[in-house]
């Protein structure tokens, strides 16, 4: 263990005075995958996305190994952006010129511009982000130690990304003194010195050894918080400091000219990055006005303060498909807008519900938020909250009567990631289980005198508010739907966290709710048609090479929710018949892909901006996910991956998604594209750009297969051509829109 370096504060001491600056080596040109979240002014770091997936992390068997670098153990990341080099002085400097910056850090005679920033700590770090973060409406934080070295590694499993050995024509080590970035041969996923030149501070707390370590690539952020991890090694270090696996401790407010960082955006720390709207706000689902039964309708199950059963009528409004997770409170905390920071319970943070958390500290979570965004969140009434958890079901939970451990999270021993199991009927999840959410109403003993119009009970005892939902340590009992609970306004332990809604002052949605969810896809270079040989259709052939720019796309198809507000509003004349297979969440069907043109034509003049049908290439490509079988988790399919061989489509989300977070890209509906229908790929563009120059343009693409087709029609690489005004069960849409 090396919490105290020793040889490191000695070597430093000696050399802090020299100050004669070493002639730069030319700079290296830029990688060609910089993201494009790095055009702007020039203090926005650049950033390079790193494709998602899993790998070793740690030191195995080899003598080199130290023993905080073990147990080696695999871990498995999501899709991140990380800077292409560590912040320079130029970028800070700019930081303390604006004012966001307290501290402006020696340089130690070696130079500003585009030097490493050194002498700042941990701590001096989250006074920066919070500063780019306010300047450019992004979500910019530290990286991980999994994502880090994740990137350092850049896919090798040597000492150093390019191999066992090391030497100063490849970085800058056992030196004295810093060097320019980029003065180096960056590694084979672009980015500069990730061995040597300064150490960089990370998100996560120590830990002496991996035991118990996240394997997902979040943060790990219980453990001794007061010390940090650093990797990368410095410029006076000897090579072993710089290995891909050498990890260090340092404390949170040390400053040094050792130090510096890099900083990092999206993924499991991440998650709301690369949000259309504030990286803070909810993702809220529309909630149609109704009345509903409230109370327990069963038997010898329900509780006297269920009852009596009595009718409310619910006017429309959003919640959101999510409790309040770690990451958002956090991000109310680096602010200044919450000055609780509540305890994870050592279950981890990032996705995980908000826990140790009070009504009180709810509002003040809120009022932050509202401030942030200009809108009116709250938490849900009462009335609200059962009937959306009810879902337009009168059984004791919205699955039905009976529940299971594969349905929501309870008997357990901790809460899960939101959004680990399926959602109800509407959308949303971890209605039944994971934390108990506080809602707004005071509490009362039973429902005699309740309103009857969806409102929050603000009479009664209010030093107790109602808690609904049941939690991970609870019996099913706790989880029905019409179950609830009083508790302190004050309150806080392991079990209660909160989801948010918002009035929407009738029934219209806001533009927030009727946009689609997109996820950001890289552009690239793929071989685009069949080459599993006697599977293989004609239409599927010749393989060919194509170049697809970077786009976005829906990560669901677009739902009975979403058309039926463009049917709402008077912007879709077809209302689309569901087959009696339920709305919501659903994916729209009986739509054609000149229905589909008056839904965009609509959305976009809501919005503003330019969504469209995704081309046959790049619904390829990204069906593909980077994958070359027949699926985009290989050669082979089951029931359990995609909805095929069924009697109707599931609500989008049902299953898990691709490597790049698309669901149902195999199966559940198939969905029309931009393109004209051909009969094979003689002459087919080369650009992914939509082929409508010739062919059958009274027929357009179909992809993905349906709920009733056998596996070969889910492939990836097939194709299938529909008429433009064929309105069927079998047929839905999902959305991209061009990066500009």
């Amino acid at each position: 263990m090396r919490i105290i370096d020793r040889d490191k504060h000695n070597k430093l001491a000696g050399l802090a005075l020299i100050g004669a600056v070493l002639s730069s080596a030319a700079w290296a040109q830029g990688p060609s995958n910089v993201s494009q979240a790095a055009a702007g002014p020039s203090f926005v770091p650049q950033t390079v996305p790193i494709k998602g997936g899993s790998f070793y992390m740690g030191c195995g068997s080899d003598p080199v190994c130290e023993a905080d670098e073990q147990p080696q153990h695999r871990v498995s990341i999501d899709d991140f952006e990380i800077g292409v080099h560590e912040v320079t002085f130029k970028q800070w400097d700019a930081c303390v010129d604006d004012g966001g910056c307290s501290h402006s850090p020696e340089d130690n005679g070696w130079g500003r511009g585009n030097r490493p920033v050194i002498n700042v700590s941990w701590q001096d770090a989250q006074e920066y982000l919070r500063w780019l973060n306010r300047k450019s409406g992004k979500n910019y934080r530290l990286p991980t130690e999994a994502e880090w070295e994740y990137a350092a590694r850049a896919g090798s499993t040597t000492q150093y990304s390019f191999g066992d050995l090391i030497s100063t024509s490849q970085a800058n080590l056992q030196g004295e003194q810093t060097r320019p970035v980029k003065s180096y041969a960056a590694n084979a996923w672009g980015l500069y010195d990730m061995h040597g030149n300064v150490w960089e501070v990370l998100q996560d707390c120590w830990h002496e050894n991996y035991n118990g370590a996240p394997d997902d690539g979040s943060a790990w952020t219980s453990g001794d918080c007061s010390l940090r991890v650093v990797r990368s090694g410095g410029w006076n270090d000897d090579p072993d400091k710089l290995r891909s696996a050498n990890r260090y401790g340092d404390g949170d407010d040390v400053r040094d000219a050792l130090t510096g960082f890099r900083v990092a955006l999206g993924g499991k720390s991440g998650a709301y990055a690369q949000a259309p709207v504030n990286a803070v706000e909810p993702e809220m689902v529309y909630i149609p006005q109704g009345q509903f039964e409230m109370g327990c309708q069963g038997g010898s199950e329900c509780e006297e303060d269920e009852r009596p059963v009595h009718q409310v009528r619910v006017p429309a409004f959003e919640i959101a498909r999510y409790e309040v997770t770690f990451d958002e409170w956090d991000a109310c905390i680096a602010d200044g807008g919450c000055v609780h920071r509540p305890d994870d319970q050592g279950w981890g943070r990032g996705r995980q519900p908000v826990v140790d958390v009070s009504w009180n500290d709810a509002q003040e979570y809120i009022a932050w938020l509202n401030r942030k965004t200009g809108k009116n969140y709250r938490l849900p009434s009462e009335a609200e909250w059962e009937y959306a958890a009810r879902a337009g079901t009168a059984t004791s939970y919205s699955v039905g009567n009976q529940i299971s451990t594969s349905q929501a999270a309870f008997q357990g021993d901790s809460p899960q990631p939101v959004g680990s199991y399926a959602p109800n009927p509407w959308g949303l999840y971890d209605m039944h289980g994971n934390v108990w959410e506080v809602l707004e109403d005071c509490w009362h003993a039973d429902y005699q005198g309740a309103p009857s119009d969806g409102s929050a009970w603000l009479s009664g005892d209010c030093s107790q508010r109602v808690v609904r939902s049941g939690a991970w340590n609870d019996d099913p009992d706790k989880l029905r739907s019409a179950n609830r609970y009083g508790d302190g306004d004050n309150v806080r332990d392991g079990l209660t966290g909160l989801r948010l809604a918002r009035s929407l002052g009738g029934a219209k949605r806001s533009v927030a709710a009727i946009e689609p969810e997109l996820v950001y896809i890289p552009g690239g270079v793929f071989d685009m048609g069949c080459s599993d040989g006697a599977e293989c259709e004609d239409d599927e052939l010749p393989v060919h090479k194509v170049r697809v720019a970077d786009f976005e796309m829906g990560r669901y198809e677009v739902t009975f929710d979403e058309w039926d507000a463009c049917v709402a509003d008077g912007g879709c004349n077809h209302r689309a018949d569901d087959r009696g297979w339920g709305r919501g969440r659903q994916p729209v069907v009986d739509v054609s892909w000149n229905d589909a043109q008056q839904y965009i034509a609509w959305l976009n003049s809501k919005t503003g901006k330019n969504y469209r049908l995704p081309t046959e290439a790049e619904w390829e490509y990204a069906a593909r996910a980077g994958s070359s079988g027949k699926y985009s988790f290989g050669n082979d399919i089951s029931t359990s991956r995609a909805n095929y061989q069924g009697a109707s489509p599931r609500p989008v989300g049902s299953f898990v998604p691709n490597p790049w977070g698309l669901y149902d890209m195999h199966g559940n509906v198939w969905e029309v594209l931009q393109d004209c229908w051909h009969d094979n790929y003689q002459g087919a563009p080369k650009d992914g750009s939509a082929w409508t120059g010739d062919g059958d343009c009274s027929k357009r693409v179909v992809r993905s297969g349906g709920w009733n087709d056998d596996p070969d029609k889910l492939r990836s690489a097939n194709r299938y051509g529909d008429g433009d005004d064929v309105r069927d069960g079998l047929t839905g849409l999902r959305l991209v829109r061009e990066l500009r």
